[in-house]
């Protein structure tokens, strides 16, 4: 669901609040998702919510550009991924 087209993250994120959402018709823009993100916690927001399509296309990272991006240790990931019913 969603490797070729992000209505589906696009929708569900737009219902479920989120802050930042990766679709494949896009290209990903890691600095500028990292931006809002950093904003939403320097306005002291506890959480974020960031949804990836399927098909969504994450550029490649060296391991310098992975330190980069952990902008601070009091963050927590975690991660749902939703079964697709049809592969069942």
């Amino acid at each position: 669901m969603g490797r070729d087209a992000g209505w589906i993250a696009i929708t569900s994120g737009i219902a479920g609040g989120a802050d930042v959402i990766f679709v494949p018709e896009k290209p990903i823009d890691i600095d500028q998702a990292v931006k809002i993100l950093k904003e939403r916690h320097d306005r002291g927001k506890l959480f974020s919510i960031v949804v990836v399509a399927e098909g969504a296309k994450l550029p490649g990272t060296t391991s310098r550009r992975r330190r980069e991006l952990r902008w601070t240790p009091s963050v927590t990931l975690a991660s749902v991924v939703l079964p697709n019913p049809s592969q069942n």
